[in-house]
């Protein structure tokens, strides 16, 4: 018969070796894959919407790889220093993880509409 926990967080140690075993590529190649699944997935949303590329661009660095990429360094320097299992490789690997369901929401979103956005989103053209 399986023990009731008391007190601490359920599931942690399940969560953490959930993490160990993954295998995340180096450092480098897990933020091209961020970086690059955040470009894809905003492509997705924002070209068909009459967006410039450069908008684009401008937007997926300044929303979605800037800030992930300096919170997760910061959460792994200054916060997590002494945990040798969240280091900043596996955050940046979960924040991939994370992204997944935003480029099939965006590619859902984009499917749906006529192919074009109106210029004003208060006032429907």
């Amino acid at each position: 018969m399986p023990q009731d926990r008391k007190g601490g967080v359920g599931g942690t140690v399940d969560a953490f070796n959930f993490i160990r075993r993954v295998g995340f590529p180096s450092t480098r190649r897990v933020i091209v894959i961020f970086a690059a699944t955040a470009l894809l997935s905003a492509s997705i949303s924002l070209l068909p919407s009459d967006e410039t590329l450069a908008q684009t661009l401008v937007f997926v660095g300044a929303v979605l790889v800037w800030p992930a990429v300096l919170g997760e360094f910061l959460n792994a320097t200054l916060i997590l220093h002494k945990e040798k299992i969240l280091d900043f490789r596996r955050l940046m690997g979960l924040e991939i993880i994370s992204l997944f369901p935003v480029a099939d929401v965006l590619g859902v979103w984009v499917s749906g509409r006529s192919g074009r956005l109106p210029s004003n989103p208060i006032l429907v053209d």
